[in-house]
């Protein structure tokens, strides 16, 4: 994928989402090319990179997942943004188009990448570690790889709420980052950074700060990894020759 700008002039703000939504596109359809194998079937030499990488390969599954994170979160990042600043207790946003402004004109185009470094931190380690999660308990329940709903669920469940309880302590560092005050309200510097985070925590909470809202969180992805494998295989067997 060949990524090419402008240089004329200095880019728009409206610009500059354009431009990183398109290349973000690019990517998607980079990626879904390579995750659904269209592309890594078409020269011999691939083959047997395929091979290699087998359906029961561990590693084959953890770069799956790892990319497939890379390209989502190059997208979802500006998203989730805004959805945590208005989700904060007594949150002064009516709207996500007020909240996107606000961000924008007050704190610059970078306010909606700060917490990507961290964000690719916890994604990229939470979805290699479901993908193969998902296979191992799958393949353990289900050796036959027939289409099973229940096991589907099961397995989607546990991988998700096992990804998601080893990444807690990134998501709560992500969390900070987005949602803490600027320097102007506080009078003291801002909290930048994935290690400046994680010692904030440290210092604030304690051990027990990296793991504020396990629960919750394991709530939340469990239920709906396990819905999204379900309906993920229940299309692939539908649709299959075989």
């Amino acid at each position: 994928v060949t990524l090419q700008r402008s240089t004329l002039s200095a880019p728009s703000w409206q610009q500059k989402v354009s431009g990183v939504y398109g290349e973000a596109c690019q990517l998607c359809s980079l990626g879904r090319d390579l995750l659904t194998g269209r592309t890594l079937h078409r020269t011999k030499r691939q083959e047997q990179l395929g091979a290699r990488l087998g359906r029961n390969n561990p590693i084959g599954h953890m770069i799956a997942g790892g990319g497939a994170s890379l390209v989502h979160d190059a997208v979802m990042t500006p998203v989730d943004a805004v959805k945590q600043r208005m989700q904060k207790f007594k949150s002064s946003y009516t709207s996500s188009w007020q909240c996107s402004k606000s961000m924008l004109q007050e704190e610059g185009f970078r306010s909606f990448y700060r917490s990507y470094g961290t964000q690719i931190c916890m994604n990229v380690p939470q979805q290699c570690v479901h993908f193969m999660a998902y296979e191992r308990i799958k393949r353990h329940l289900n050796p036959g790889n027939e289409y099973r709903p229940t096991i589907h669920i099961v397995s989607g469940g546990l991988a998700g709420g096992l990804a998601a309880a080893i990444t807690t302590p990134l998501d709560v560092c992500k969390t900070l980052l987005n949602t803490q005050p600027t320097m102007s309200d506080t009078k003291q510097p801002a909290v930048r950074g994935l290690k400046n985070g994680l010692v904030t925590i440290y210092r604030v909470a304690g051990p027990a700060g990296f793991f504020k809202g396990l629960a919750p969180r394991m709530l939340t992805i469990a239920p709906s990894t396990a819905i999204c494998w379900w309906i993920y295989e229940m299309f692939k067997f539908s649709l299959s020759d075989n």
